[in-house]
């Protein structure tokens, strides 16, 4: 899925594209924060999310993926950098 993100002051907002499903509905997705690995889950499985506590004057970058009761899809190529 392609990933995007808008930096903001102290936070960014993550959109991406949902992938196929498998035949079993997204539950939730799963953005991985780099540069610390952070993972904050989003539920209901929503293709937007705010990412709060990122620290300004700081690039980070974004890396998506879905699960379902299948289990967890593959990771999306991470977003370009972003620096709120």
């Amino acid at each position: 899925t392609s990933v995007v993100a808008t930096p903001l002051n102290g936070s960014a907002i993550v959109r991406w594209t949902a992938p196929g499903d498998g035949g079993s509905p997204i539950i939730a997705y799963r953005v991985i924060v780099e540069p610390y690995g952070i993972v904050h889950v989003i539920e209901p499985a929503d293709t937007v999310a705010v990412i709060p506590w990122l620290t300004n004057g700081q690039p980070w970058r974004f890396q998506v993926f879905a699960t379902n009761k299948l289990g967890s899809g593959p990771r999306s190529a991470f977003s370009a950098p972003v620096t709120p």
